[in-house]
């Protein structure tokens, strides 16, 4: 349970209205993490514009996790397969960029969730306390338990916005200004 406590924290002062502040980190010695953490309500790691290996970003998530703040991932690809890995290494949620429609959402949201409520790959290393918690109660804390967030970049997003947001599941959308600039001409 202690892996998803720093997350239903994070939901609750976004609840109660709270401005939460956070970090983008890029190094990728989780030092930066370990410094940061004291002052931020969260961590975003940045893989879309700057690379890291999965092992390091598993070592700064670790960091995060100790330090009791979720660890919030902008992955590099629109590939939903890798959003299943950064999960399992310790992720609290995904910030996927360069989303273009209401159905690429709903793909999003539902590879984030174990089955019956989305179509996730199990492998719950981390997050189930390597073995020591019980299977039916991890999923469901894990289903209750991830921030899924998207990027609007495009005009076509720009255009399904009011689709996007009434994704169940779907926790916040950020809009990519300078893409969604470009996008529109």
């Amino acid at each position: 349970v202690l892996f998803f406590d720093a997350l239903t924290r994070f939901r609750q002062r976004l609840a109660d209205g709270e401005v939460l502040l956070g970090p983008a980190v890029h190094f990728t010695d989780p030092q930066a993490s370990d410094a940061l953490a004291e002052n931020s309500d969260f961590i975003w790691y940045d893989l879309e514009h700057h690379a890291m290996s999965i092992e390091a970003l598993r070592n700064h998530l670790m960091v995060a996790r100790n330090r009791g703040i979720p660890g919030i991932v902008r992955v590099s690809v629109s590939d939903t397969e890798f959003y299943k890995t950064i999960l399992d290494v310790g992720a609290s949620g995904v910030v996927v960029p360069q989303v273009y429609s209401a159905e690429e959402t709903r793909r999003v949201v539902d590879v984030c969730r174990y089955p019956t409520q989305g179509a996730r790959g199990f492998y719950p290393l981390i997050s189930m306390n390597y073995g020591r918690m019980d299977l039916n109660e991890h999923c469901r804390l894990a289903n209750e338990n991830v921030f899924v967030t998207i990027m609007v970049e495009t005009a076509q997003a720009g255009e399904e916005i009011e689709d996007i947001l009434a994704i169940d599941g779907l926790d916040s959308v950020v809009l990519g200004l300078m893409d969604l600039s470009g996008s529109y001409g």
